[in-house]
């Protein structure tokens, strides 16, 4: 009977425990957007950030019960990997974080952080990229690159750039063992060599990048600007009702324009925290 007690007690004990930290968790989480200054903001989220990456790796981190955080890409989640997720609102631009968590071939976890790049994301498009210089986006979707390639993924996410243009960009994922490539040399027939693609647009523009599952297929508008004269400067772009697509096809990705294709809104496409719409 004392036994069966003491194990009750634990177990409570235990329980109690875990809340405690989860709310502790919480509350950190939502004191990064209380915060007055954008320093505070981003030193506020690299201290939850490791107090996060503490919590996982005192548990199963693939399977954690995240959902009391709020984050954008909680349940984002592939047998491979799971992507944790979120930004911080600045004043002219967002920040973002971005973890992932990789199962190891010792049956263990790896938790990897991701360190923002300092180049602009139209300067790195045609570049292999590591974890320590991480492009930056919220990822809404995760689709395997083929049946027989389980080290590839496609990520397609949002970028809110600045004030004056959004982007969606369609990343690809390499996973090893215990690390992460952002990038692929998989993108044919385009009209430039590039290892992710990246469509910027006008602020208060709605520009689609989705998986046409029927059709094993990602599509999205094709963007353009109001006048010739404004041609290069994306701010300005904006969809014109036509649409380009990147066929899966044998682990590579088939540009196609002009493809027919009827819109359906995307469940996740506007599943995050845009600071600037008040």
């Amino acid at each position: 009977m004392r036994i069966w007690i003491f194990i009750s007690l634990s177990v409570l004990l235990n329980l109690q425990l875990r809340a405690t930290e989860m709310t502790d968790l919480k509350t950190q989480f939502e004191a990064i957007f209380l915060k007055r200054t954008d320093a505070e903001k981003i030193s506020a989220s690299k201290d939850f950030r490791e107090n996060l990456k503490n919590y996982l790796l005192e548990r199963d981190p693939m399977n954690a019960d995240l959902s009391e955080l709020k984050m954008y890409s909680e349940k984002e989640k592939h047998e491979r990997f799971r992507i944790l997720n979120w930004n911080v609102p600045l004043s002219y631009e967002n920040h973002y974080e971005c973890m992932f968590v990789l199962p190891t071939i010792d049956e263990s976890y790896k938790v990897i952080t991701c360190n923002k790049t300092r180049k602009d994301l139209s300067k790195v498009e045609n570049r292999t990229l590591s974890a320590k210089d991480w492009p930056g986006a919220l990822y809404y979707e995760i689709i395997p690159l083929s049946k027989k390639n389980d080290a590839q993924f496609i990520l397609l996410g949002w970028d809110g750039k600045d004030r004056a243009s959004n982007r969606k960009v369609l990343e690809v994922i390499t996973i090893s063992d215990r690390n992460i490539k952002f990038g692929a040399n998989i993108f044919k027939e385009f009209e430039r060599p590039i290892k992710r693609y990246i469509m910027e647009y006008r602020d208060d523009a709605v520009a689609g990048l989705s998986y046409d599952e029927k059709y094993k297929r990602i599509v999205f508008d094709h963007l353009s600007p109001p006048r010739q004269d404004l041609e290069g400067q994306f701010q300005f772009y904006g969809p014109d009702m036509t649409f380009d697509a990147f066929v899966l096809k044998k682990g590579q990705l088939y540009f196609r324009e002009n493809v027919k294709f009827v819109r359906e809104r995307h469940a996740k496409d506007n599943n995050f925290y845009d600071p600037r719409k008040k």
